[in-house]
């Protein structure tokens, strides 16, 4: 994992997803259409036990950011908390990671 600090955005894979959501608005999409593209590409990372919660706390984080709602987003949120094994991941790895993911959910739920 390239994280750097505890913000979900102190993360390359956060910064990857963030600036994929960007272009797609840059398009002229808009943001429901420019999350559901970055889903749409990006689907594989939610197998990925050390990249699934990261990829779904930025998609809810920009859900959050662009004041809208979308409930294929929501329900990955809701799966997301009750995925052990990767909160053990992230535990294992910092404990301060993990306290500050955990909040960050908590927070978009």
């Amino acid at each position: 994992m390239g994280i750097w600090g505890l913000d979900i955005y102190d993360d390359d894979l956060a910064m990857d997803i963030k600036r994929e959501f960007e272009e797609y608005l840059e398009q002229g999409m808009d943001e429901n259409e420019a999350l559901e593209e970055v889903i749409f590409n990006n689907d594989s990372l939610l197998e990925e036990v050390e990249e699934c919660g990261t990829f779904i706390l930025v998609l809810g984080v920009l859900l959050k950011e662009n004041q809208i709602t979308n409930s294929k987003i929501d329900k990955l949120l809701r799966e997301l908390k009750n995925n052990k094994e990767y909160w053990n991941y992230v535990r294992d790895n910092s404990n301060d990671l993990y306290e500050s993911r955990m909040d960050l959910l908590k927070e978009l739920i």
